[in-house]
């Protein structure tokens, strides 16, 4: 069974364009959250038509809204009642993001970090690698944030990516970040980074964030042709990426989560875990207010137990 089938899947590319007027009428939502496309080419199209022939496990309906023939018109056409996935050459989300949402870049460099004017406990960054980055941009971000991992930094605590993605509004994931190996094409891929396989993980992660806006996949490079396996594996994310909703839970609820109080050793001061059993996610802080806790992981818990505070978590209580 496909994932989706509807008229608007029948349409040529040529009579994809859409406007904000046109989106209103066919993005009609069924109970629950959707999950919209769109796309700043025709050759949308193709990831689009890839991803139907990937067999249904999701309920979730699936719309596709074509493209965007005005990259400026981009907030007009992203239905509020979705969540949005935009498929992009050039980074849009920039247009998009409010003063006090949160926002997660996976790239390999931090050039498509500098195009936003965001405070850091509001950015999470993922995958960069050191070598690709000049050294006093890299050196401010790393000593200014907590929510930021290396490529090396994923691949030693894959959980961890979990953690910083957790309370994103919107997410940009740059193509640039997976080794030019498992993408071939993409001119801006290095020959280090994510795998496919760990690029899809993250993918699932996203998919489970539950105050989710936007997933932007952008470095798309349209010069590939129609029919390239380009666009099928750009497809595979987003599958990936509906897999991850599926585990979505009402995590957030103070009374399903049990605390556990730590002691650092040569510390006065306790830190305050909390789990939650049906998501399997944790939680702290440096006081037992339930309202303001921050991300953490099972083995920041783990560690704690044993006096081993690592450096995400030092800084996390320096700040607080």
């Amino acid at each position: 069974m496909n994932i989706f089938s509807s008229s608007t899947s029948q349409k040529t590319t040529s009579d994809r364009s859409i406007s904000s007027e046109n989106l209103e009428n066919s993005t009609v939502l069924n109970s629950g959250v959707g999950l919209q496309i769109i796309g700043t080419n025709t050759k949308s199209y193709s990831v689009w038509s890839s991803l139907l022939n990937y067999p249904s496990h999701f309920n979730k309906q699936l719309i596709s809204s074509g493209y965007i023939s005005d990259s400026a018109k981009i907030k007009e056409c992203v239905d509020p009642n979705a969540i949005t996935i935009m498929l992009t050459g050039k980074s849009l989300t920039k247009d998009l993001l409010g003063n006090d949402e949160h926002l997660s870049c996976i790239s390999n460099t931090l050039e498509l970090v500098n195009e936003f004017d965001i405070d850091f406990d509001n950015l999470s960054i993922l995958g960069i690698q050191k070598h690709l980055c000049d050294i006093e941009r890299y050196t401010n971000y790393v000593n200014s944030m907590y929510n930021i991992l290396r490529l090396s930094d994923i691949r030693h605590d894959g959980g961890l990516s979990e953690v910083v993605l957790r309370e994103s509004d919107r997410v940009v994931f740059d193509l640039n970040c997976i080794r030019k190996s498992d993408i071939p094409g993409n001119n801006s891929s290095s020959f280090c980074g994510l795998l496919i396989e760990e690029a899809c993980q993250l993918m699932k992660y996203i998919g489970s964030i539950d105050k989710l806006k936007t997933l932007e996949i952008s470095g798309i490079d349209f010069d590939q042709s129609y029919d390239s396996s380009y666009y099928q594996m750009i497809a595979l994310l987003i599958w990936y990426m509906m897999e991850g909703t599926t585990f979505i839970q009402a995590g957030n609820s103070i009374s399903h989560k049990k605390q556990y109080v730590i002691y650092p050793e040569g510390s006065d001061s306790p830190l305050y875990f909390y789990h939650e059993s049906t998501s399997d996610k944790w939680w702290m802080n440096t006081n037992d207010d339930m309202n303001e806790l921050i991300p953490c992981s099972p083995m920041d818990y783990q560690n704690a137990r044993t006096g081993q505070i690592s450096d995400r978590l030092m800084k996390i209580v320096e700040k607080v």
